[in-house]
């Protein structure tokens, strides 16, 4: 690859790992912003599902926005405005100010995250851009392992504030790179207008729902404002799908829900998100509040699983054929299940530790695969609004299961105040967690097992004499 190209996937790269090392670093701070903002921390879950919602809800403008005005122009704004919602969110003196922060990030991450995958799609071909994307993919990964580690590190030592300044050398530098060394071929979309109202309204009905969810339990669930809140997230879930039926307001791609195997692809992608962000939401919870453990030694505990979800997410990427990737895929998510099943039945520390580095390579090699093979099924024209659509659903899926999660911790354990520490209930929900992505191996194993023997019969053929 050219050093010019080195550079271009560098500055991707970063961009990508920006968006995972600020996020997973306030998973650590939780304790400490509950504490000075006087808020339970099953309340302040809304710091991890605003940033969720508005990443997901977005996410199809920012699929119209990378293909109709320029994937570079697009990246080098995204980064600016996260650094203005770290900022933001740096200053917050209430549990509502830091949740707006969070949403302004999460909007930028809608641009980022696509955008860096795009932009590799849009400026390389074939194998090296392969190559490119599953770099983006780990550089991910390396923010995802250094996350909560420097989290806990500035949260014990500096403050829960400085957390969200840790992000800012890298978003300097991927601005820098990407600016420098990326090209612009203008735009390549045939949108005619960006699908505002469809964005609206799935994303307010979304936030309704998360909200009656939420509050369900403390308002009562036939009381008129749940009653309200649920239909008011019905109607506007409903004129979403009504607006989907006209093709020039359509706020997603028709190819991911009208191919097979992308439809497949995106439903054990949503299956594997929601294990992921489950697990470091209630492994944080569990570290911190249940064993008393510091941010900082929660940080070292989790590299457990980020470092091997690191590695096995750039190690994936070398399986060359996208056939061949649905049997490793298969596996790696039943292998995820297996693991977060046995966080909810290990002693802590060293069978905890050993079921963590399972969950990261299945997880990790899960999301790598998922990745490639998705954007295997994308032409280039394209390539924003199909990635932006499939991070999209799947990023839906795990705001609304973060928010029931909360709601059923609560449940178990009678009360929100202290079911933060309740080791039973977040034992029954990591359960329930390793069930869901158990769903996502079900739902590819018919594709892993046809290629499985499209691939045997091959070999075969290939070991016959002339």
């Amino acid at each position: 690859m050219a050093s010019k190209d080195r550079l271009r996937v560098a500055g991707a790269a970063l961009a990508a790992a920006v968006v995972e090392l600020d996020w997973l670093a306030v998973n650590v701070a939780l304790p400490q912003i509950a504490h000075d903002l006087n808020e339970s921390q099953t309340d302040l879950q809304w710091v991890v599902t605003a940033f969720v919602v508005a990443f997901s809800g977005v996410l199809p403008v920012a699929g119209w926005a990378l293909d109709a005005l320029g994937r570079r122009r697009m990246l080098l704004w995204a980064i600016g405005l996260f650094l203005g919602g770290s900022l933001v969110c740096a200053l917050a003196m209430s549990s509502a100010w830091l949740i707006t922060g969070r949403a302004v990030q999460g909007v930028a991450a809608a641009v980022a995250a696509p955008g860096a995958l795009a932009l590799m799609s849009e400026q390389m071909q074939g194998a090296k851009r392969d190559r490119a994307v599953i770099k983006v993919f780990a550089a991910a990964g390396v923010g995802i392992a250094l996350g909560p580690l420097l989290g806990g590190l500035f949260v014990d030592t500096v403050g829960w504030r400085s957390v969200f300044f840790i992000a800012w050398p890298a978003a300097l530098t991927a601005g820098w790179l990407i600016y420098r060394h990326s090209f612009d071929p203008g735009p390549t979309g045939d949108t005619p207008r960006p699908p505002l109202v469809g964005m609206l309204c799935v994303t307010t009905g979304v936030v309704l729902l998360t909200v009656t969810i939420d509050r369900g339990t403390s308002w009562g669930w036939t009381s008129p404002a749940t009653l309200t809140s649920t239909a008011a997230a019905l109607v506007l879930l409903g004129s979403f799908a009504v607006t989907e039926r006209d093709e020039r307001r359509s706020v997603l791609s028709r190819r991911v829900y009208r191919e097979r195997k992308l439809l497949l692809l995106t439903a054990a992608g949503a299956t594997s998100v929601v294990g992921f962000i489950l697990l470091f939401t209630l492994t944080a919870m569990y570290l911190r509040n249940s064993v008393g453990l510091s941010g900082l030694m929660t940080g070292c505990v989790l590299l457990a699983f980020s470092v091997p979800y690191a590695i096995a997410s750039y190690l994936a990427g070398r399986l060359r054929s996208g056939k061949e990737a649905y049997r490793p895929v298969t596996v790696a998510l039943v292998s995820g299940a297996a693991g977060l099943a046995g966080l909810s039945m290990a002693s802590f520390p060293a069978l905890y530790l050993a079921c963590l580095v399972v969950c990261g390579i299945g997880l990790g090699t899960t999301a790598a695969l998922l990745t490639l093979l998705v954007q295997r099924h994308t032409r280039p024209g394209d390539s924003g609004k199909v990635t932006s659509t499939n991070l999209a659903m799947k990023y839906f899926v795990a705001a609304v299961a973060n928010t029931v999660s909360a709601t059923v911790l609560e449940g178990i354990h009678g009360t929100p105040h202290g079911a933060e520490s309740d080791a039973g209930a977040i034992d029954i929900l990591m359960r329930g967690t390793a069930c869901v992505v158990l769903v996502g191996a079900l739902l590819l194993l018919p594709e892993a097992r046809r290629t499985g023997r499209v691939a045997a019969a091959a070999e075969k053929e290939q070991g016959r004499p002339p």
